[in-house]
């Protein structure tokens, strides 16, 4: 095992650690406060975000060079070019979700219906976020 590895290793573990960690505080603190819907959602999305993890971090030990771009900036792995299209594609992201969080909370305050109102929100800015990491990527 080379030391590249067995830092992508330590640095692996130290990243599933974390999210655990994070994951099961959340979990917790939504189900005693009796949102176990939300909870149920959290572990679901916080297990399957810890599972892309995972294989990111073991195709990281098998072939660092073969690593797709989000891959190479998840594990450790990438340049300044990787950190910059990253970058970009969370600052595009978080000017679209400053008036859409700011349209989404007066419509709750109007009385919108939550759950339509939070998963079109939630998906727009999903769906911003993968628009804008393309575009960007492709921009160079």
């Amino acid at each position: 095992m080379s030391t590249t590895s067995h830092s992508t290793l330590v640095q692996g573990l130290v990243g599933f650690a974390c999210g655990l960690a994070a994951a099961a505080t959340l979990i917790v603190l939504l189900a005693t406060n009796g949102q176990e819907s939300m909870a149920t959602g959290a572990a679901v999305g916080g297990g399957a975000v810890l599972l892309l993890f995972c294989v990111a971090v073991v195709r990281a030990l098998r072939n660092p060079a073969r690593l797709t771009r989000p891959e190479r900036t998840v594990t450790g792995h990438g340049d300044e070019r990787d950190s910059r299209l990253a970058e970009k594609a969370f600052a595009t992201t978080g000017l679209v979700a400053l008036p859409t969080t700011a349209v989404a909370t007066v419509a709750l305050a109007l009385g919108a219906p939550t759950i339509p109102v939070m998963a079109v929100l939630m998906w727009l800015l999903v769906i911003v976020l993968v628009v804008a990491s393309v575009v960007a990527a492709r921009r160079g």
